[in-house]
């Protein structure tokens, strides 16, 4: 029986997507810290000055870190490993999940706006595996005498 392997793959538009929102949220922050920094007067610094800190750097963390990640994936991504019995995902942080190829009954791809990836129905329920691309390999190993179930 066939074996492959496929790689994790990140989308143009989602990480343009994340982009902008990183510039977005992480530019209100820069912009909160100046201002007040800037043009807050003392007296006001002292009440309000240690919540502001707190809400530009909350605002810069929450607009970049995602941007940071998916380009961290970019070159580091996920590894779907695939022969003749299991299934094997191996995550970029570490974690690994086997499954077993008769426990999966069905392939789909999903793609959201924010989202996409393979979803494995399994038995027992569903995993989803993201980032990964739609692929015809996975057919041939996961199904070879039967039509195609990747849908």
């Amino acid at each position: 029986m066939n074996s492959c392997k496929l790689f994790s793959t990140v989308l143009s538009s989602v990480k343009k997507r994340l982009m902008w929102r990183g510039i977005f949220l992480g530019g209100s922050g820069i912009l909160l810290l100046l201002g007040m920094g800037v043009w807050a007067p003392l007296s006001v610094l002292s009440h309000w000055g240690f919540l502001t800190f707190t809400l530009s750097i909350l605002l810069i963390s929450i607009g970049w870190i995602p941007y940071r990640n998916l380009a961290r994936l970019e070159t580091h991504p996920h590894t779907l490993l695939i022969d003749a019995h299991t299934l094997t995902f191996i995550s970029t942080r570490g974690g690994t999940q086997t499954i077993p190829l008769a426990e999966i009954q069905q392939v789909d791809y999903v793609e959201t706006p924010t989202r996409y990836g393979l979803q494995l129905h399994l038995k027992n329920g569903k995993v989803f595996l993201p980032r990964f691309l739609r692929d015809s390999r996975l057919n041939e190993i996961m199904h070879p005498d039967e039509p195609n179930k990747v849908s």
